[in-house]
C-alpha cells in the first residue's frame, strides 16, 4: 500500500506528515504548507489520511454468529453499549470485516467528529479517518510506543 500522507490534530493545529519524514510534523497554519501538503500527496498519489487522536476513540473486535451476519452493521452500537458510560445515540460506530465472521469496530463522540469535521473544513477532501494507533507500524511479536511530552 503507497504510505499514507497523515494530517493530525495536535493541541487544536493542523499538522501534516510527508510520507517517509521522521522529524517533526509541519504546521499547517505556516505560509506554503497546505500548497505543499496538496502538491505531495498529488505527486506521490498517496492518500490522504486523518489520525483521529488516539484518545478519543475506542476500537473493539466483535465476534458475530452466520446468523447474525445480515444485521451485524444496525445492532452494533446496541451489542457494545455496556462497554460505554455514554448514550450510545452520542456515538458514531465505523466497522471493517477482520475474517469472515468477525468486524474491528471504532466508536468515538459524535461531538468530536464534528470538532474535527470543522477543524478539516479548509483542507483538500480528507476522506479516511483513521485511528492514530491504526497507523503505528506493527508486526507479530513486537511492540510500539509512542511517546509524547505528556503521555504514552
Amino acid at each position: 500500500m503507497q504510505q499514507p500522507v497523515v494530517v493530525r490534530s495536535v493541541d487544536g493545529e493542523l499538522v501534516w506528515y510527508p510520507p517517509g519524514n521522521s522529524g517533526q510534523a509541519l504546521a499547517l497554519s505556516e505560509r506554503g504548507e497546505l500548497s505543499r501538503l496538496q502538491a505531495t500527496a498529488g505527486a506521490r498519489r498517496a492518500p490522504l489520511v486523518f489520525a483521529v487522536p488516539g484518545a478519543d476513540v475506542v476500537l473493539r473486535e466483535v465476534s458475530f454468529k452466520a446468523s447474525e451476519k445480515r444485521h451485524i452493521a444496525g445492532s452494533l452500537p446496541y451489542l457494545l453499549e455496556d462497554e460505554f458510560a455514554a448514550d450510545i445515540e452520542t456515538l458514531h460506530f465505523a466497522s471493517r470485516p477482520v475474517s469472515r465472521l468477525s468486524l474491528g469496530v471504532a466508536a468515538c463522540a459524535r461531538a468530536r467528529m464534528s470538532e474535527w469535521d470543522e477543524l478539516l473544513d479548509e483542507l483538500p477532501e480528507l476522506p479516511n479517518w483513521v485511528p492514530e494507533a491504526l497507523l503505528l507500524p506493527w508486526q507479530s511479536g513486537e511492540l510500539t510506543l509512542v511517546i509524547g511530552p505528556e503521555n504514552v
